[in-house]
């Protein structure tokens, strides 16, 4: 039996119809609803708390009357039974499937085992502050083994949760703590699509069941709507601005995910502001149920990321298996789940060593604000943004066979049969290397850590980054906003941290350096801007990344 270790199953009670997920918990709903749907019968164990009982098999049922799906195979365990159901039944594993906290599963190991079994944990995201210390301190001193891994959906995260633990550990060894190497592995296996929810449906009447303009080309964002945890949807405004520019009303940008009212009165007003109001449909609301309505009536997915947060991307193989091409971000796990000139375009990112003063207040500040800070130093290409969605709006032959291509890629990659198959091979594989080994101890006291590193733990996420020797040149949009400050659109919560007179400042510098046919480097304005604005290096690059990011410069690499 595969034990599902979930201090709280996250499967809503409420009608899929009216429930309000989010990445994570959709991704451990559609993994329990799977595992229970490919493992042979009776092999999924779900731990829980006593109060929990009752709603987890609530969750079960409705999993199976309104997805179709056979839950018949889990059963549902007390957490005071867990000793009971491991002397009962033979134990492959136990997973975590909520957090990458084996601290809690080596716990029960070690106080209920009468022989040793792997522990597994899967990772979402683990670049804010606070998970320092749950995530990555507590990994440290949890005595691993060799048969013990934290599986990682991509390589990009695989990579940074390595970089993390060494930095915890450089920590901790400051303070005189002596931290043993721990042999645990780390395994990349990503999520999985349901490749019949998702798939290729007549448009037409998608695009009539959801009331959007019909015989118009339309550009789908579907994700939660946030630009302090999830993406900053202002750059790809720009872009659609550029398209609509020559595609006049033939296009719409549908932006469709959970949003606050805020946040909605928040982009109506850039809309407006940059003239294409009439041409984005915003759906802040939409329910489990219209999801895939929403993917069947587009013609093209774009999905932007610009946190270290994001290290996988389940919308994306959502658009994918319905057939869609995809423009997404060049970075992180993005990257691992489409495929360049195939399955649609990857869009080149930028960032810079710019987090020096987010890191040194991250413990003071929350965890949204620190997110919010990184993202704005983060930037997608707008010029190859819009140039590739022009080729695919300008292009249905295009759109049509990357959206197959894309459809095909899902089904050999991503379909939740084969993803469980992949799980279950690993469990065996621990399973048999923990047959001949010792059952360990485990300490009681754990120390805590300290402030992170973004930089240094997800440097590998963007294209590229920034460097001093980079050449920066101004463009129209920055021309514009030298001229006229007041159209310069900053976040509310950004306006204490980036300085507006400095911006403006640096644009006219660009600008005057343009004049004399003459680009600058970052490294030429570290001096005379740090000592102006008392601005250190990180502050000066953050500044300079957020410019590029909204497209008032641009930056190149030295020849």
């Amino acid at each position: 039996m595969i034990g599902i270790y979930s201090a709280m199953l996250p499967i809503s009670n409420k009608r899929a119809d009216t429930s309000e997920f989010v990445g994570v918990q959709v991704a451990c709903r559609e993994f329990v609803k799977n595992l229970a749907q490919y493992s042979p019968a009776g092999d999924v164990g779900l731990f829980v708390s006593q109060a929990e009982v009752e709603q987890t098999r609530r969750a079960l049922a409705l999993l199976q009357s309104v997805d179709g799906g056979n839950t018949d195979t889990a059963s549902v365990w007390e957490f005071e039974q867990i000793g009971e159901a491991i002397q009962q039944r033979d134990i492959t594993a136990f997973h975590n499937i909520l957090a990458p906290q084996l601290h809690i599963l080596a716990y029960i190991r070690s106080k209920f085992a009468s022989k040793p079994f792997p522990i597994t944990a899967l990772t979402h995201g683990f670049s804010v502050q606070p998970v320092l210390y749950e995530f990555f301190t507590r990994y440290l001193l949890t005595p691993t083994q060799p048969y013990d891994s934290i599986i990682c959906t991509s390589n990009a995260a695989k990579c940074a949760f390595i970089k993390m633990i060494g930095h915890a550990r450089e920590s901790l060894e400051a303070t005189g703590c002596r931290i043993p190497d721990r042999p645990c592995r780390f395994d990349v296996l990503p999520l999985g699509v349901d490749i019949n929810n998702y798939q290729p449906q007549n448009r037409a009447i998608a695009v009539r069941q959801l009331g959007l303009p019909p015989n118009k080309v339309i550009l789908l964002y579907f994700g939660r709507i946030n630009h302090l945890t999830k993406a900053d949807l202002n750059p790809l405004l720009l872009a659609f601005q550029n398209l609509v520019e020559k595609h006049g009303d033939q296009i719409v940008l549908l932006l469709a995910g959970n949003a606050t009212p805020v946040e909605v009165v928040s982009i109506e007003a850039f809309c407006r502001r940059l003239g294409i109001a009439d041409q984005v449909v915003l759906r802040p609301s939409p329910s489990l149920l219209e999801g895939p309505l929403y993917y069947a009536a587009s013609d093209i997915f774009v999905g932007l990321s610009d946190t270290p947060q994001e290290s996988f991307g389940l919308s994306i193989l959502e658009a994918m298996a319905s057939g869609l091409p995809v423009v997404v971000s060049d970075w992180s796990g993005y990257r691992e789940t489409s495929e360049h000139g195939r399955t649609g375009f990857h869009v080149p990112t930028l960032w810079g060593k710019a987090d020096d003063e987010v890191a040194l207040f991250s413990p003071l500040i929350n965890w949204k604000q620190d997110d919010l800070h990184l993202e704005q130093s983060i930037s997608t290409d707008l010029h190859f943004l819009t140039h590739y969605l022009d080729l695919l709006v300008s292009n249905q032959d295009l759109r049509k066979g990357m959206g197959d291509a894309a459809r095909q890629h899902c089904v050999s990659n991503y379909r939740w049969e084969n993803v469980i198959s992949q799980y279950w091979a690993l469990w065996n594989e621990l399973a048999s290397i923990a047959t001949s080994r010792q059952h360990p101890e485990y300490p009681s006291t754990l120390p805590m850590g300290d402030q992170p590193r973004y930089f240094e733990a997800f440097s590998h996420f963007p294209t590229r980054c920034l460097t001093t020797s980079d050449h920066l040149t101004i463009t129209e949009r920055g021309l514009h906003a030298a001229k006229t400050p007041q159209s310069m659109i900053i976040h509310d919560e950004m306006r204490g941290v980036l300085s507006q007179r400095a911006m403006i400042a640096l644009l006219r510098f660009l600008r005057f350096r343009k004049s004399l046919k003459r680009s600058v480097t970052v490294d030429e304005l570290v001096v005379p801007f740090g000592k102006r604005y008392h601005f250190s290096p990180s502050r000066l690059m953050a500044h300079i990344l957020w410019l590029i990011k909204y497209g008032h410069m641009t930056a190149a690499q030295q020849t």
